[in-house]
């Protein structure tokens, strides 16, 4: 292997990519595997049932997504977020917020739509609604809101083991494979 450009801080390689003498050579490099993404498959469903109220945003609600973003760590200031206004809250990119008892906002989540194939992404519960159903019924919505639109399959990545990896088997996601991702010890 030739040394990799120092600003290569991250692998992610396939279970078929990876050799013990690729672990061998990243290790010499100063990589190190830190975990597992899993890729999950899925035919939406439009009968799952939902234990809290989601629902989808409309493009007016686009900055309240943004805000939302940010609760988790994910910068928008605002030439972001006129540059990427018209990709989110859209037919193309909706954006779904599950809510309490009381109709705050305790978890969002979006879809990417590339023809018939859905990509779940940008999954986010508040660390105080965790273990509470709120990730569930964000995964049941967003099946059913692609099997209603007739959508042929849904995918998404999860960290390997995780309870949303746990979630979206039991929503009726399945492992497609399970790379692993190497990072470069500063």
């Amino acid at each position: 292997m030739q040394e990799l450009p120092v600003e290569i801080v991250s692998l992610e390689l396939t279970p078929q990519q990876l050799s013990p003498e690729l672990s061998l050579q990243l290790i010499m490099l100063g990589f190190s595997p830190t975990y597992q993404l899993c890729y999950l498959g899925a035919q939406p469903k439009d009968d799952l049932p939902l234990n809290r109220e989601v629902v989808r945003l409309t493009a007016a609600q686009t900055d309240l997504f943004f805000d939302l973003l940010q609760l988790e760590g994910v910068d928008f200031p605002l030439d972001k977020r006129i540059r990427k206004k018209s990709y989110y809250c859209t037919e193309q990119f909706p954006a779904y917020v599950v809510k309490d008892g009381k109709g705050n906002a305790c978890g969002w989540a979006s879809i990417y739509v590339n023809g018939d194939t859905a990509f779940f992404g940008n999954a986010f519960i508040l660390p105080e609604y965790r273990q509470a159903g709120a990730h569930s019924a964000l995964l049941s919505a967003r099946l059913n809101a692609v099997a209603q639109q007739g959508l042929k399959v849904a995918y998404t990545d999860v960290e390997h083991g995780s309870q949303s990896h746990h979630n979206c088997e039991r929503a009726g996601f399945r492992v497609i494979t399970v790379n692993t991702i190497w990072t470069r010890k500063m």
